[in-house]
């Protein structure tokens, strides 16, 4: 889920650059017909995450290897659960994103 640049992968949800140390903001996901709490990387993590750069306590890139799904336990990218959404911290505001409705 990430787009190659020059010097670092740009991820495709939040458009950052995942440089060491760029936390994504999409901190929550859609799936079964609710807005679901993302699993942050563990806090106390000295650098930052191997996969997608990441720090400790920030969140994974979506799309990330290590990313844990916080429907199954199992790894995010991978997982049989069916995300259909990403979202800020504001979308947990929203019941049903629009298209969904």
């Amino acid at each position: 889920m990430a787009k190659q640049t020059a010097k670092n992968a740009t991820c495709e949800q939040c458009r950052k650059e995942m440089k060491p140390g760029a936390s994504c903001v999409m901190t929550h996901l859609y799936a079964d017909g609710k807005w679901w709490d993302r699993i942050p990387v563990d806090e106390d993590r000295k650098d930052h995450c191997g996969d997608c750069n990441a720090p400790g306590g920030g969140y994974h890139h979506p799309g990330c290897d290590t990313a844990r799904c916080p429907i199954c336990g199992g790894q995010e990218a991978f997982c049989d659960c069916e995300i259909t959404h990403m979202g800020d911290a504001n979308a947990a505001l929203h019941p049903v994103p629009e298209d969904e409705a």
